[in-house]
């Protein structure tokens, strides 16, 4: 089972030290894996769309959702800007927060498409429609992307996590109502 509250807030600060120095503290500890490479997939089971990552410095573990099973991490790649779960049974370093804590204070201002990455036709093994009345929150900021699907526009773009379905990936700021996320 999940480690208690008061390990998992030691276990996060002493990470928050010891992580890649690119781990943005507001976004999650910096981690690692155990195989050389993970899938991550764009919702937390197994027969969803997914993406390969490899072990690196850059990766940060988001939040962890709970499938009455088994815990999955939703997990950043800085370098290769990519967003995913993975199976926690994989990180070095768990995620110190529920993606349900993320927040409820955004939505879509139109039906969105999300990706992996932050460019629409680039790397993207599934993109997923959402509704504007979708419960989500925007977790983080990436901005200054060139955007090849639109005629390589520079375009800032959120992560963002599904409440409802758990669906996580980028889609556009301009797609979001509320509050700006800090940095990824």
């Amino acid at each position: 089972m999940r480690r208690s509250l008061t390990a998992a807030l030691a276990i996060a600060l002493t990470a928050a030290v010891v992580s890649a120095p690119t781990a943005s503290a507001s976004i999650g500890p910096g981690t690692s894996f155990t195989p050389d490479s993970v899938w991550v997939h764009m919702r937390p089971t197994l027969d969803s769309a997914h993406a390969t990552i490899n072990k690196g410095p850059n990766i940060a573990a988001m939040c962890w959702y709970y499938d009455g099973q088994q815990f999955w991490d939703l997990i950043v790649d800085y370098a290769n800007n990519i967003v995913g779960y993975t199976l926690e049974s994989y990180l070095t370093t768990a995620a110190y927060q529920s993606c349900m804590s993320l927040g409820h204070n955004h939505r879509f201002v139109t039906d969105v498409w999300v990706h992996f990455q932050p460019r629409g036709n680039t790397v993207d093994y599934e993109a997923l429609t959402m509704a504007t009345s979708t419960d989500i929150a925007a977790a983080c900021t990436v901005p200054n992307i060139q955007d090849p699907s639109d005629g390589n526009s520079i375009r800032t773009w959120y992560v963002v996590v599904d409440h409802g379905s758990n669906v996580a990936g980028f889609t556009w700021a301009s797609s979001v109502a509320g509050p700006v996320p800090p940095p990824c």
